[in-house]
């Protein structure tokens, strides 16, 4: 997902692209659902993430007890 974001990204550089404006439009369409994409899974890591870490407080805190 992340090489396909990359070469796309680095397509909508390139001039000819925009020649063609029904491949612009679909380039472009697919690299915003991959942006999206990308987004929606940094933000679930985090969100594990954070569940991780809570869940290892709660355990500390009952040894404690």
């Amino acid at each position: 997902m992340l090489a396909e974001l990359e070469t796309l990204d680095k397509r909508t550089a390139d001039p000819s692209l925009w020649a063609d404006p029904k491949e612009a439009q679909a380039t472009m369409r697919r690299l915003t659902i991959l942006r999206d994409q990308v987004n929606d899974w940094g933000e679930l890591t985090r969100r594990v993430a954070a569940a991780i870490e809570l869940f290892d407080l709660a355990e500390m805190e009952e040894d404690v007890e």
